[in-house]
């Protein structure tokens, strides 16, 4: 996944209201890379839902359901 070289990873149980509304990039386990920007946080325990701002998908939000140590990548 290409990002910038300047960009904050953050793991995403660290993700807290500071973060809402910002782009950032994401690669799955199968090399999927997401690039969005971040409308709601639920962190838990052992499950953070980062729900995408403005991506619907048959009418629903696009929700990532991540580990609270995977890493997402914020450009500036």
């Amino acid at each position: 996944m290409k990002v910038a070289p300047d960009a904050r990873v953050i793991a995403a149980g660290d993700l807290n209201d500071t973060h809402v509304g910002e782009r950032f990039s994401y690669e799955n386990a199968e090399g999927v890379a997401f690039h969005a920007r971040i409308a709601f946080v639920e962190v838990r325990h052992d499950i953070v839902n980062v729900t995408l701002d403005g991506v619907v998908h048959e009418g629903n939000s696009v929700v990532l359901g991540l580990r609270p140590e995977e890493k997402l990548h914020f450009t500036p």
